[in-house]
């Protein structure tokens, strides 16, 4: 019975397009990104993994992992994870259904109700945060763009770089599958509390992503020939916005510098990753 009634509160969840934010109880035997995951609405295909104490303390400092982002790290024996990698690898490989939250890449927000006077207003601004940390990320790593297409609470940047291989867009000759781009959407929000693990509970305009087909994101698509350090990108993306916005990065959906994926979910606050990672008892 406490099965099934659990299956319904969580299957209601995910239908709903959000999860609990004022009322939602931290989940002290989780991860912090599995929290604020759970807060924005991303509760299927979500998973943590436990790690001892010591070790996840080397992961999370930034000399070791912080400031180079180098995730595929996670995995090495050089870091002492001979006694749980066998259970972080089942992390690395879970099997997510395609339709699942953490198959995707998500944005997750809470924007302060003093910041915007309506929904609209803070879907507009939100929009506008996030054009600006992308032109601003794109031009501080020597990338040109151009914003391609807009509509609504949708709009695509190309972007093009000699040393990434992503090429100028040229009439008559360029292909849309060559180009290199950024792909946003931001839905209206809704009026609710910020969960109080992350601020002080008040009212805010959350931006939560568990809709089917109706959810936040920031999409980085490469070109067919290209090598584009999306990790970089993201993170840079990351610290430019507002401290009260979360990009989700799912597994295997993020590529490295040296060409290989990311193939760990993890969670970017202001630049700095939380890994879907806590510590053993």
């Amino acid at each position: 019975m406490k099965k099934a009634l659990l299956t319904t509160v969580t299957l209601t969840a995910a239908l709903s397009g959000c999860a609990s934010t004022g009322s939602y109880e931290y989940k002290t035997n989780h991860s912090r990104a599995y929290n604020i995951a759970e807060a924005g609405g991303l509760v299927t295909g979500i998973q943590d993994a436990s790690v001892p104490r010591d070790t996840l303390e080397r992961l999370t400092d930034t000399k070791t992992f912080g400031a180079a982002y180098v995730l595929s790290g996670y995995m090495s024996p050089k870091l002492g994870m001979t006694d749980w990698q066998g259970g972080l690898i089942n992390l690395a490989n879970w099997a997510i259904g395609p339709k699942q939250h953490g198959s995707r890449n998500s944005l997750i927000a809470w924007m302060p109700e003093e910041e915007a006077s309506s929904t609209t207003d803070a879907q507009a601004k939100l929009l506008s945060h996030v054009k600006v940390s992308i032109e601003e990320s794109l031009s501080s790593l020597g990338a040109d763009y151009a914003l391609l297409y807009e509509k609504g609470g949708d709009f695509t940047y190309h972007f093009y770089k000699q040393e990434w291989k992503c090429p100028k867009w040229k009439d008559g000759i360029s292909k849309i599958s060559d180009m290199c781009s950024i792909r946003v959407r931001v839905i209206e929000p809704r009026k609710s509390s910020s969960p109080a693990f992350l601020s002080p509970a008040k009212t805010s305009y959350a931006f939560t992503s568990g809709g089917a087909t109706q959810y936040n994101r920031i999409n980085i698509s490469n070109g067919s020939n290209s090598v584009v350090p999306q990790q970089i990108i993201y993170a840079e993306i990351s610290k430019k916005l507002p401290t009260w916005v979360y990009l989700y990065l799912s597994p295997n959906s993020v590529q490295m510098e040296d060409g290989n994926k990311v193939n760990i979910p993890y969670l970017l606050e202001a630049g700095k990753p939380e890994l879907f990672i806590y510590p053993s008892i």
